[in-house]
């Protein structure tokens, strides 16, 4: 028998499932009961042996019929006819059995009467001791996809035994463990299934050890596949139930099986090596992640002894990116009245709507009136009184709306609004209109009209219809009174001495502004006249990214950003209409630190003129190239003629050709490069002059 080296093993990567590591097998399923009877299924890959087999004969077959054609440049293959190699049972089970003596000797275990496998140098028993049969034991090289140039590659010489014509039959093995495929082909000038065929005496061993004593299931199941949680949030690992179970394949062609998971006592938990400790580290049970990106995935690993062996299992942490903390709750009516067995729905409102937790906690503070679910779904039960409050888990804000109960059938009004709601008002100045509206706006009629009041008429006063007029310096509220007096709004009124000065300029000190994620920066508002009446009015058109506080004159405002990068517009407004903005781009301290480098970077820089070539009243310019990260550079270059005036051209790239320049004129050059960033066109310094003439 022809030995060959075994160093050429053909291995196949498998995919580890993520719900258990061990051996991973395809198509093939392992179910798993715990002790409660809750079935998993565990899932396992395999490359199935019968078919891998036939499909390598095939494509053996393939190859052969191909190399027919090149037998030309093949002195052995000029006087022998190349058939296609016939499949022998025989020889099949030899390779698997050879191919599980691989697998016994690359695994290191004992046979089951403890002796071990044999030397490295001579790992694999002997089943046929014949001159007329060759064994390859194939590495990186995929049985099913041989072709007729891997076949007479010079790199792979074992390989041209399938390309040998004395060759007749073949059988082929693929056996698979713990993650790695392995492939035997045994070739025969002679069917081995006949004992009787001349030169061989059907000497076959039969006592070779079945490695499949050796190949079992270690399972370890993780009751959760993922866990969420937000920059600073840790989650205790020893919550999540962790089970274990071993199953045994019997012939490597593995049916369904079913096995029971026991409990695991001990679980180790770690993150996988490739995880930066800035970003999530797991101390004991205890997983905590620092500084992640918004759906950035982090591996788990959870360790246990499942049958006295470690075997291992995943989990994936997804990570929310930094927490947005709540910062308020409202909901849509502050009153609502209802008959009995009616329901009605609340709508409640997060502040920022990009809070990381926007779950509210909703209770009745009598649930024999009224009850409300976790989904603010009110049922009227009685008649009576009763409020429903919605709180926040994140911040423990709260809203509140007062339900009324009442039996006479009839819709009553829910909630009144008025229109401005605050308004400044001079000394013997002009009036105001008000408008209120009711909800909803089918109640009753008797229920929707509205009475007006002012609780300071020395300050304004308020007719029938809202109209509010002036009286004297001061304070008051007007309100508008619905159902009866039941229901009600409020306006604020703000009477200011002498006339009114409007506004006739208001500009900001800013009208860009960069800034890091949590951070404050203050805008001012400079308005003139100096003793303009009017007051001013601030607002953003993205809460999610800013808030705005403005200061007690209103004159100035501070500018919060949130734990979201983006960008919002600052608008600032007088009372007489003037207004302003500025935009403000809220980013990352990694991104703020880049574009600070580059400005720096840019500023330093000074490039080069690498080429400097003259035409017919033309001249190229090839400058060096400068590179920022993120961010696109350009050029600028400048000319003259003698000590003249300096002319400016930009270029997008780092060669540029001027035309229209005088004929037989010698010009000056250098050049810079430059960079916008934030809006902002930053220079670096000009280069060393060269001079170049024109042609005439």
């Amino acid at each position: 028998m022809k030995k060959k080296a075994w160093s050429i093993l053909l291995v196949f990567s498998l995919v580890l499932s993520t719900v258990f590591w061990g051996i991973d097998l395809n198509s093939n399923t392992v179910h798993a009961e715990d002790t409660k009877q809750q079935t998993v299924t565990v899932k396992y890959e395999v490359l199935e042996e019968r078919l891998a087999a036939r499909g390598a004969i095939v494509a053996i077959n393939k190859a052969r019929e191909a190399i027919k054609e090149k037998m030309p440049s093949l002195p052995f293959l000029q006087t022998l006819e190349l058939q296609d190699l016939t499949e022998d049972s025989k020889l099949s089970t030899i390779a698997v059995e050879r191919a599980k003596e691989v697998v016994l000797y690359n695994s290191r275990e004992k046979r089951p009467d403890g002796s071990a496998p044999n030397s490295a140098f001579e790992p694999y028993k002997t089943l046929i001791s014949d001159s007329d049969h060759e064994e390859l034991i194939l590495a990186g090289v995929d049985p099913t996809k041989l072709t007729a140039d891997s076949i007479l590659n010079e790199a792979n010489k074992d390989l041209l035994a399938l390309a040998n014509p004395a060759y007749t039959h073949v059988g082929i093995g693929v056996v698979s463990y713990e993650a790695e495929q392995y492939c035997v082909i045994e070739l025969s000038k002679v069917k081995i299934g006949d004992e009787t065929a001349s030169g061989h005496n059907g000497k076959v061993n039969v006592s070779m050890t079945i490695v499949k004593d050796y190949i079992n299931y270690r399972v370890l199941n993780i009751e959760k596949t993922d866990i969420s949680l937000y920059n600073g949030d840790s989650y205790d690992l020893s919550k999540i139930k962790v089970t274990g179970a071993i199953a045994t394949d019997d012939d490597f062609h593995s049916a369904e099986k079913t096995v029971v998971l026991q409990e695991i006592g001990s679980v180790s938990w770690s993150t996988t090596a490739d995880t930066d400790s800035s970003v999530a580290t797991v101390s004991g049970n205890k997983v905590t992640v620092h500084k992640a990106n918004q759906g950035e995935k982090i591996t788990l690993e959870a360790e246990a002894l499942v049958a006295g062996e470690k075997t291992k299992g995943t989990l994936e942490a997804t990570c929310q990116g930094p927490k947005i903390a709540v910062t308020g709750i409202k909901l849509d009516r502050p009153s609502l009245r209802m008959q009995p067995r009616e329901t009605a729905n609340l709508a409640v409102t997060i502040t920022p709507s990009n809070a990381s937790d926007k779950s509210v906690n909703w209770s009745s503070s009598n649930s024999r009136v009224a009850t409300v679910d976790q989904a603010g779904s009110i049922i009227a039960v009685s008649q009576g009184t009763t409020v429903i409050t919605a709180k926040t888990n994140d911040g423990g804000y709260t809203a509140t709306c007062q339900v009324t109960v009442s039996k006479d059938g009839k819709t009553h009004v829910d909630s009144v609004t008025i229109e401005p709601s605050e308004i400044t008002l001079f000394e013997g100045g002009e009036s105001v209109q008000l408008t209120a509206t009711v909800f909803p706006s089918n109640a009753e009629p008797e229920y929707r009209k509205i009475k007006w009041e002012t609780n300071d008429k020395s300050v304004a006063v308020v007719n029938d219809l809202g109209l509010v007029s002036p009286v004297a310096y001061g304070t008051t509220h007007i309100t508008a009174y619905a159902e009866n007096g039941s229901v009600k709004a409020t306006c604020i009124v703000s009477v200011l001495r002498g006339q009114r000065v409007p506004a006739t300029s208001l500009v900001l000190d800013q009208t860009t502004v960069t800034m890091a994620l949590g951070a404050t920066t203050q805008l001012t508002a400079t308005v003139a006249p100096a003793t303009t009446t009017d007051k001013l009015t601030w607002a953003t058109t993205n809460p999610d990214i800013v808030t705005i506080t403005p200061s007690e004159d209103g004159r100035s405002a501070t500018i919060t950003a949130h734990e979201t990068t983006g960008q919002a517009q600052i608008r600032v407004q007088s009372t007489g209409g003037l207004s302003t903005s500025c935009t403000v781009i809220v980013k990352t301290q990694e991104e703020l630190q880049t574009e600070n480098a580059n400005v720096l970077a840019i500023q330093a820089s000074r490039i080069s003129i690498k080429k400097l070539t003259a035409g017919k009243k033309k001249m190229t310019v090839t400058l060096t190239k400068k590179s920022l990260s993120g961010v696109k550079v350009t050029y600028q270059i400048r000319y003259r003629i003698g000590s003249g005036k300096w002319k400016k051209v930009n270029s997008s790239g780092t060669k540029k050709t001027i035309k229209k320049l005088k004929k037989g004129k010698k010009y000056t050059v250098s050049a810079r490069a430059c960079a916008t960033i934030n809006g902002v066109k930053y220079y670096g310094k000009w280069s060393k002059s060269k001079k170049v003439k024109i042609k005439k």
